[in-house]
């Protein structure tokens, strides 16, 4: 006899994951192709679509150009942990979304480099 589990199954999360989460909402909510924050990023239409799924990492330097991009601070950008039972179970949350947070076109959000 099996015993079935009446907890619900939580999804985990990578921190890669979180951020694409976080980043996808931004570009939704502004109507923005994910084809222009790879250019702004310097990087190909498939390397940033990874970005997004979180099967490739962020580097710090993207991290804060995306932020620029959009008009953000870094941290707007960043997920949290969240413990879960058991050791090291927990999964990295998605930083809250806040429409209307993003800044984009306005006067003072130039293109930024960094190298």
């Amino acid at each position: 006899m099996s015993v079935i589990s009446t907890r619900p199954r939580v999804a985990t999360l990578t921190a890669d994951q979180a951020i694409g989460m976080t980043v996808n909402q931004y570009l939704f909510s502004e109507d923005i192709q994910a084809k222009d924050l790879a250019a702004a990023l310097n990087t190909s239409a498939s390397s940033m679509s990874r970005k997004l799924r979180g099967t490739v990492g962020w580097s710090a330097t993207e991290l804060l150009v995306t932020a620029a991009f959009f008009g953000l601070q870094v941290q707007d950008l960043m997920p949290s942990w969240q413990s879960g039972d058991g050791e090291g179970a927990g999964t990295w949350v998605p930083a809250p979304f806040v429409p209307g947070l993003s800044h984009l076109g306005e006067s003072n959000s130039g293109p930024i480099h960094y190298e």
